[in-house]
């Protein structure tokens, strides 16, 4: 397969990726990187992509899907009532910065560095997950609402480590605010809402700031790109991914806590050992 070939069989793994992560998104909350980097490492090495640029490529194309799939996600949550709003006027400004620092500090790893990184990343996080007693309920009467400058930290390197990992916050804000007092339905939903504003900046410092990488992978890149987003995976997966968010989000209200707890504590270490056996 030629680097400037878009396939039939190619595009229709596009889509399935796109299924998968739009049912995560609306599960978990996540805004589907977890799925989508390892799938479009795959697809672009096939494409005979160095892993330089098949990694940066795909870090960058998977925070352009996040967008309109978190988008949708936050939605469904927020119609079912699990997104407080209050939490995310605290949190997105912290955010914002962090996932443009973050998304700059992707820019400079080797690929190789990266997906080690990306591995153990995800395994902590797991571990973290399986260990931790999730509150079922909402904040209790006799423990305090989370600081302001608790969430702004916490939302800032949250950011940061979420455009370094390409893969969304929702698995890092998910037990950050559940150890603040936060519901574990309202962590989620509030998680989904926070992925957009991550997902918009980590995109944008992609576009603006992909001809950095160096002559010997900028000039290896496929076309129909716009800087680190190939636009024919970033349509493959958007298709499918919408209406699948809504899926999600409509299997997350019926899903008993405990299955939710070990589907997502599952997930993360499938993802992290997949990453740190090298793809």
């Amino acid at each position: 397969m030629q680097q400037g070939d878009l396939t039939r069989v190619e595009f229709a793994g596009y889509l399935v990726a796109g299924a998968l992560v739009g049912l995560l998104a609306g599960v978990f909350g996540i805004g589907g990187g977890l799925v989508i980097v390892p799938t479009l490492v795959f697809h672009f090495s096939l494409k005979g992509l160095p892993p330089d640029s098949a990694t940066h490529l795909a870090v960058g194309t998977s925070l352009a899907c996040m967008i309109p799939t978190a988008a949708s996600s936050a939605l469904g949550h927020h119609r079912s009532k699990t997104v407080s709003w209050h939490l995310f006027r605290q949190l997105a400004p912290a955010i914002v910065p962090g996932a443009a620092l973050g998304a700059i500090i992707t820019l400079r790893l080797h690929a190789a560095t990266l997906q080690t990184f990306i591995g153990t990343a995800v395994l902590l996080f797991g571990l973290s997950l399986a260990t931790s007693h999730y509150r079922s309920s909402g904040t209790d009467s006799q423990r305090p609402s989370p600081s302001p400058w608790a969430l702004r930290a916490g939302g800032a390197a949250i950011g940061c480590l979420s455009a370094v990992l390409g893969v969304g916050g929702s698995m890092m804000m998910v037990p950050f605010l559940n150890r603040l007092g936060i519901g574990l339905r309202q962590a989620v939903g509030t998680a989904a809402a926070c992925v957009l504003p991550m997902a918009v900046i980590g995109t944008l410092t992609h576009i603006l700031l992909g001809p950095s990488l160096g002559s010997s992978c900028w000039d290896r890149l496929p076309g129909w790109r716009t800087g680190l987003v190939y636009w024919p995976a970033f349509l493959g997966v958007v298709l499918m991914s919408m209406p699948c968010a809504r899926l999600g989000v409509w299997l997350a209200a019926r899903c008993p806590l405990r299955i939710l707890r070990f589907l997502f504590v599952a997930l993360l270490f499938g993802v992290a050992l997949k990453f740190l056996a090298g793809m």
